[in-house]
């Protein structure tokens, strides 16, 4: 192949080497991992060290360790090599790890493209709280009275949407007063999964 197609070998050990392949070069491809073959698979592609490259679901078929591996691979080309890389993926939280900027495509229509923090930037998010059993009621029966909707979730956390930082102190205190035992209060900002899910029910699809 290196002859057919011209490759310098110096190109080869180099795009072998930044894939952690070059001690592996000569042993049969038959026998890598399937983590080896999606890094054989990136050092093709980048032999001759284009400007831009464009992979399709890399880490599909992954354990965690290769998922990582090649994630921060790839996270590396653009600063190390100046290589600019497109990525077409359905496992959003991959994404969500790699990405600066994002094209959301649903349909064949382009629902959104642009900067990443953006894009998350225009959802709140939710406020989960976690409270005792005896809690739950009391603490339902506040946001109410504050005019605050809130969901009980399967696992446990009462989600509402994210209150005002004087509204979260006279909740925080109301249910001290009332003896109620406060487990745990966070924010939960969107993934960009729950909002490539909300994008595509306004499309209503």
């Amino acid at each position: 192949m290196q002859k057919l197609l011209g490759f310098p070998e110096k190109n080869i050990n180099e795009a072998l080497s930044i894939v952690g392949l070059l001690e592996a070069k000569d042993k049969l491809v038959k026998n890598y991992s399937l983590g080896m073959k999606q890094r054989l698979g990136i050092a093709l592609a980048i032999v001759r060290f284009p400007k831009a490259l464009i992979l399709d679901e890399p880490t599909n078929g992954l354990d965690p360790a290769g998922i990582h591996e090649i994630r921060e691979l790839i996270k590396s080309f653009p600063k190390k090599y100046g290589i600019t890389v497109m990525i077409s993926s359905h496992i959003l939280s991959e994404i969500e790890q790699m990405a600066t900027t994002v094209g959301i495509l649903n349909h064949g229509k382009l629902l959104y493209e642009g900067k990443l923090n953006e894009l998350e930037s225009g959802y709140s998010g939710n406020m989960l709280f976690r409270v005792s059993n005896q809690g739950r009621t009391v603490l339902l029966e506040q946001l109410r009275s504050f005019g605050i909707t809130a969901d009980f979730r399967q696992d446990g956390y009462i989600q509402t949407p994210i209150l005002k930082d004087k509204d979260t102190a006279n909740l925080i205190r109301s249910l001290s007063n009332q003896s109620v035992d406060i487990y745990e209060i966070r924010r939960e900002k969107d993934t960009l999964e729950s909002i490539f899910l909300e994008m595509t029910m306004k499309e209503g699809v």
